[in-house]
């Protein structure tokens, strides 16, 4: 009897065939599992990286090593290794080499793009190589003569490492002794491996750029510091020739006498002119310039500046004033920047003019902007040499071979910054032969005010203040001899003291019966600043004289720290009649 057997080979096909899908099922699932724990693995190894000090720290070269390290594993590689770009990217530099036979580490070596163009274009334009074959790939075969024998390298995977978008350096992992294809997963972890050490880069950067602005900072301190110094040292001895000059011209004194007398007031000024261009674009670099406005009456503040700086001018020039009638009387800016800038521009313009004339004019720009110029009639300077005039220590008189141009080359420099900082702008036009216009042109801010502070030197008409009673304190004997000579002239017999503690003792002795106290700051046993702040502390209201800082700092914190000490005002040495004159004058001493 024959038996039909077409449904049982049928039956048995299909379970075979089922037995196959689920054993290829299988088999993917193991491989997912795999991946999966591949994943999970990479991941915790990026997690771990991340929290690296040495990434936080930005310290490249033990980053790498663990990078080296870690992708070694996760890859299943023999070697894995990271170069550097140097700056001009015409070679790469071995920050590390890890081979995990001895777990052995290499730091020197260098490639060349001359040597191996190919491979850096490929590197350059794409995120990865991922070289299956060495040998056959083009982006790798380059390699082929020494180096892949030498090492035995099969395949290789190569990130590239990239900061803002720009190639740093490449991350290489190589496969040796056996060629591997490599898989996206592969390529993807090379990448974010590649992506941890441009994070190290960084924050290598990141913190070489810090300590670079904070040590710049330090320097700019100490230059300060230095600064202050020099100026403190300078000042002292320069208020006793000053001061003394300013003595000597109450005597009778002959022409030549005169003369001479003229000629130690004009150096002596001229050295002070240079101490405070230094200082005050010292501060200017530091970012220590800070604005103070005010209502201020723009006529009489230009009038007496010109006044000033009249009697400075050669006997054949003329300075005038010239502005439009109907101009704001009272506009609202820093009163002594803006003179400040007005003295260095009449300074530059009296160097350049030996004859004819300078004027100064002022008036509306526009509807938000108002000017002041310098125009004067002096040698001029060429076109090519214009735009050298504001910068920072450049000498114009001597291209010009002006010998009576005298000056640090900063004035200029100064005006350009403070006039920056006021956001205003600057234009100048010269002639050789003809003279040079400085115009500023400034925000126009207007005030409701009618009135403003005069600063205009007070009356020539010595006034006597004989009924004052004053203390003079300076540790400096000559200084002490000019201040209380000074006082002298207006009839004031001071009171001497050489430190702080003489002032408080001679302040209780007379029960606290003065009116004025002239304190240097810097006095030994006990200072000014100590003085101020005890005399502030322990006498009441109506026991309290006016005091008044005499010091040779000129930089603004040493302002600050004397009117945080309590004092009511402040002058820097050398000091001068004319500043005694307005102390005397313009304030409102109780007594």
């Amino acid at each position: 009897m024959a038996t039909d057997i077409t449904e049982q080979k049928k039956t048995e096909l299909e379970l075979l065939s089922t037995q196959n899908r689920l054993e290829k099922t299988n088999e993917e699932l193991s491989s997912a599992l795999i991946r999966l724990e591949n994943l999970r693995e990479f991941q915790k190894t990026l997690i771990r990286l991340a929290s690296a000090e040495s990434l936080v720290q930005g310290d490249v070269d033990t980053f790498s090593r663990q990078v080296c390290i870690e992708a070694a594993r996760v890859l299943s590689v023999e070697r894995a290794s990271v170069w550097l770009f140097e700056q001009e990217q015409t070679a790469i530099d071995l920050v590390c080499l890890y081979e995990t036979e001895g777990a052995r580490f290499t730091t020197e070596g260098k490639l060349f793009q001359k040597d191996f163009p190919v491979y850096f274009k490929a590197l350059v334009e794409g995120r990865a190589i991922d070289a299956d074959d060495v040998y056959t790939d083009p982006r790798t075969s380059e390699f082929a003569p020494t180096y892949l024998p030498a090492n035995n390298v099969k395949s290789m995977l190569d990130a590239a490492i990239r900061v803002a978008g720009k190639i740093v350096g490449v991350i290489c992992n190589e496969q040796t002794g056996r060629q591997r294809q490599w898989s996206p997963e592969d390529i993807s972890y090379a990448g974010e491996l590649a992506d941890q050490i441009a994070q190290a880069i960084a924050n290598q950067n990141k913190i070489r750029a810090e300590r670079r602005e904070r040590e710049a900072r330090s320097a700019d301190q100490a230059k300060s510091e230095l600064l202050a110094t020099i100026s403190h040292e300078i000042r002292t001895p320069m208020n006793g020739v000053l001061g003394m000059v300013e003595l000597l011209r109450e005597t009778i004194l002959s022409d030549q006498q005169e003369e001479y007398l003229n000629t130690i007031d004009t150096s002596g000024n001229l050295l002070l002119t240079i101490i405070n261009d230094v200082l005050e674009f010292s501060k200017l670099n530091s970012s220590e310039l800070l604005l103070i406005e005010s209502d201020v009456n723009v006529i009489e503040l230009f009038s007496s500046t010109l006044a000033l700086l009249r009697k400075t001018l050669p006997h054949q020039v003329e300075l005038a004033l010239d502005y439009a009638p109907g101009f704001y009387p009272i506009l609202r800016f820093d009163n002594h920047r803006v003179r400040q800038i007005l003295i260095n521009l009449l300074g530059n313009a009296i160097k350049f003019t030996e004859v004819g004339k300078i004027t100064v004019s002022f008036g509306l720009h526009s509807q938000n902007q108002w000017y002041f110029e310098v125009k004067d009639t002096g040698s001029g300077v060429e076109s090519n040499l214009l735009k050298e005039m504001f910068e920072p220590f450049k000498q114009i008189d001597a291209k010009v071979k002006n010998p009576k141009a005298q000056g640090t080359g900063l004035g200029l420099s100064i005006v350009k910054k403070l006039v920056q900082q006021m956001k205003g702008e600057i234009k100048v036009s010269s002639i050789v032969g003809e003279g040079t216009t400085i115009r500023i042109e400034l925000p126009l801010v207007h005030t409701d005010n009618d009135t403003a502070d005069d600063e205009s030197v007070v009356n020539k008409e010595r006034a006597d203040f004989g009924h004052l009673r004053v203390i003079a304190a300076d540790d400096n004997d000559v200084n002490r001899k000019v201040i209380l000579a000074l006082l002298k002239l207006y009839g004031i017999n001071a009171d001497s003291c050489t430190n702080g503690q003489e002032v408080l003792d001679l302040f209780a002795k007379k029960g606290g019966q003065y009116d004025l106290i002239l304190m240097d700051c810097d006095m030994p046993i006990v200072d000014g600043y100590q003085a101020t702040e005890y005399l502030r502390s322990n006498y009441p209201q109506l026991n309290q004289p006016l005091i008044v800082a005499l010091t040779a700092h000129a930089m603004d914190d040493a302002r600050g720290r004397a009117m945080s000490a309590g004092m009511n005002d402040y002058l820097t040495k050398p000091i001068r009649r004319s500043d005694i004159e307005k102390l005397l004058g313009s304030i409102k001493i109780p007594g």
